[in-house]
């Protein structure tokens, strides 16, 4: 089991953040006009915002490289459509992964006339010449299995954990890094303190598997894990 880990953590309150009338993103990582020196992407996880949107508005997204999405709605459900196609409805317990290139457009929406609704917005890049991921949605139950990692797609794992209720991740080969994400409550992860809506990016520069380890500090706390390719760590 390898502890030595290197790591960057990134506090809730401390995130960049663009608000508009119709829509507020906080961002973990450097998006849009929103740029810190110690924001830079974890490797290929480029984009991690939490996004909320008022009811019955648009947001659209030009994709300014080969990018892999992952739509995930905390609060509310959201409608996506890809370069102008029909859109389609994304809900509670859904995650979309979907890959765009460069140039293309998406839109999302809040399909609610008067609620707010609040999703996770996450980007990787996809090197040139390597094949797409088909638009899919996987669908989970976070209530109906507690204390599991459930994989998502996209190398994405997410789990609702009891108080003081611990687990872990063996990481895959390819993967050099992990960024965990708490959507509720508190978590012990790898020994770090993280509460609602803090992350963390971990890596190893030596190469050993990585086994990343964590405890719920709170009843009903969500937590999502995303395996990483870091390339030697944070990319400048």
């Amino acid at each position: 089991m390898l502890t030595q880990t290197q790591g960057q953590i990134y506090l809730s309150n401390a995130r960049g953040l663009t608000l508009t009338k119709t829509h507020r993103s906080f961002h973990t990582f450097n998006d849009g006009n929103y740029y810190d020196r110690n924001r830079k992407p974890f490797g290929n996880l480029i984009t991690c915002n939490d996004d909320t949107l008022v009811g019955g508005e648009t947001m659209r997204i030009i994709a300014d490289r080969n990018l892999e999405i992952m739509l995930l709605p905390l609060v509310g459900a959201i409608e996506l459509s890809i370069n102008g196609g029909k859109p389609e409805f994304i809900d509670i317990c859904e995650a979309k992964v979907f890959s765009v290139s460069a140039n293309d457009a998406y839109e999302i929406t809040n399909p609610y006339d008067n609620e707010l609704v609040n999703f996770l917005h996450i980007r990787f890049t996809r090197a040139f010449g390597v094949e797409s991921i088909k638009n899919r949605s996987v669908y989970f139950n976070i209530d109906t299995n507690k204390h599991t990692l459930q994989n998502i797609g996209a190398n994405c794992y997410i789990g609702k954990f009891a108080g003081r209720e611990e687990g872990f991740l063996i990481l895959k080969p390819e993967s050099q890094g992990v960024f965990g994400f708490v959507i509720e409550g508190a978590f012990e992860f790898q020994n770090r303190l993280l509460e609602a809506r803090d992350s963390i990016a971990l890596w190893n520069d030596d190469n050993d598997p990585l086994q990343i380890e964590f405890e719920a500090l709170s009843n009903d706390a969500i937590l999502l894990i995303i395996e990483v390719k870091t390339m030697g760590g944070i990319l400048i």
